[in-house]
């Protein structure tokens, strides 16, 4: 809902890089979701019941708690009212307005500005001052509860970042996904045979050499309207845009080069059709 996200490695290396806690990242991490607290500079293991909190809660959820609060603290201050929390924690003013706006100077974004300087796992740095938090309310134009939390932490611990390191840490390299995934993906028989085979090798070895045949999979398409293209060479010609997500198996992709196309229900015995694309 919010477009925020963490790993427990990328939460351990930004806790060691912002200086929260002085331990490394490798061993952090083996900590942070376990039965472990953080306390007088030592880990020590935590048992139900304990006054103290565990790591997790202390140091991964707590400021995420903190800034909601924060932000609906200040929707209740600006007039706006909060709807975050059913339990009648966050007190509304009796008369709301549908015009009243959180700005930074709102009482309640002070403490949203604190609890960001910490934990953040984005590779930007957070909002440190009042007017970088305008800067960044104002150009996302983000004035209500939902937006100012969705604009807020998007930044903060971004989904977006979360998901390229999942893919990074999960999904095989190239060169193990050549060995199972690839030879049923190229496992179709073309009219010439003896054609493809050079195609097929380069992709299996992931080939980029200047030279290599250029073999991409074009695993999604989006939609998207043409004002969001920031492409002055774009023709204008239609009001939305086909966007493909692409892998490339081997060579490379260019810009206004031209491809043949293979697509869901191409027959072998059909000429494949040539597009060109762009990259962005």
């Amino acid at each position: 809902l919010y477009g925020w996200g963490f790993t427990v490695p990328s939460l351990a290396r930004s806790l060691f890089r912002q200086k929260i806690l002085p331990i490394k990242p490798m061993m952090l991490k083996q900590y942070l979701f376990g039965d472990f607290k953080y306390k007088d500079a030592k880990v020590l293991k935590w048992k139900n019941g304990s006054n103290d909190e565990p790591m997790f809660a202390e140091f991964c959820l707590q400021s995420l708690w903190e800034l909601y609060e924060n932000v609906a603290g200040a929707a209740a201050a600006s007039g706006a009212g909060s709807n975050l929390f059913a339990d009648g924690r966050i007190a509304n003013s009796q008369k709301t307005s549908n015009n009243a706006k959180i700005s930074a100077e709102t009482p309640g974004m002070q403490q949203v500005l604190d609890v960001l300087s910490s934990g953040a796992t984005a590779n930007m740095a957070p909002p440190a001052t009042a007017k970088d938090l305008n800067e960044i309310l104002k150009r996302t134009g983000a004035s209500t509860e939902d937006a100012v939390l969705r604009a807020i932490l998007r930044r903060y611990r971004p989904l977006s970042e979360i998901i390229l390191d999942a893919v990074y840490e999960v999904c095989p390299s190239p060169s193990e996904a050549s060995s199972t995934i690839r030879p049923r993906a190229l496992a179709f028989t073309p009219p010439h045979p003896e054609d493809f085979l050079p195609i097929q090798k380069s992709a299996r070895q992931c080939d980029a050499s200047p030279d290599a045949p250029l073999v991409a999979h074009i695993c999604k398409f989006m939609a998207t309207d043409r004002s969001h293209i920031r492409d002055p060479e774009l023709s204008d010609d239609s009001s939305s845009v086909i966007l493909g997500l692409a892998r490339v198996l081997s060579g490379s992709l260019k810009t206004g080069d031209q491809y043949y196309v293979f697509g869901p229900k191409h027959q072998p015995d059909q000429p494949a059709p040539k597009r060109s694309i762009r990259l962005y």
